[in-house]
């Protein structure tokens, strides 16, 4: 129980129904005395999302939201927006020269699309697959009942002509057979 505790004095800081002296405790106001929960504080995020805090310079947390419209999979950031070639700081400055050549390498080899040798589709569709699942809040089960159907007819018939319809069946069938709601 490492709580901080403390005391408010102001005018603000009483009361309204004993008149005693509030105190802040688990980010909530609350009554010193009688013990009533006057309002809860909410604390400002310890990321800022694109504010420019020139105060803070040496603070090297800094987050900024983009929009990268080619985003298929992999990892949940990316480096720069789409077209960025110059890398800045978070003041707006622009990097040193090694840093620019450092940060351009990056963003090359995040950018390129992540391929899994002969297995690019199978990869976008465990991808769909993943997002419906997360959408219609699916068990597990359907959802690996469904990719497992998904290998088990790609394995047999080499002609598939539409795979999102393929994996849209699989997920039905799968939901079936588990009795769900389908």
């Amino acid at each position: 129980m490492n709580e901080k505790i403390i005391y408010n004095t102001s005018v603000e800081g009483i009361c309204p129904e004993c008149g005693g002296s509030t105190i802040i405790m688990s980010r909530e106001i609350v009554c010193g005395d009688c013990g009533l929960v006057i309002d809860k504080i909410f604390k400002d995020s310890s990321y800022s999302f694109k504010t420019d805090n020139r105060n803070n310079n040496l603070s090297k947390q800094y987050v900024a939201l983009g929009n990268r419209t080619d985003f298929v999979g992999g990892l949940g950031s990316f480096i720069g927006y789409e077209k960025t070639k110059l890398f800045k700081d978070k003041s707006g400055n622009l990097l040193s020269p090694n840093d620019q050549r450092l940060y351009r390498r990056l963003k090359k080899n995040y950018s390129k699309f992540l391929r899994i040798k002969n297995h690019e589709t199978e990869y976008r569709i465990f991808n769909i697959l993943n997002k419906i699942s997360i959408y219609l809040d699916l068990n597990k089960n359907i959802r690996n009942n469904a990719a497992y159907y998904y290998k088990k007819i790609i394995k047999n018939d080499n002609e598939i002509i539409n795979n999102i319809s393929l994996i849209a069946f699989c997920i039905f069938l799968a939901a079936r057979e588990e009795n769900h709601n389908a």
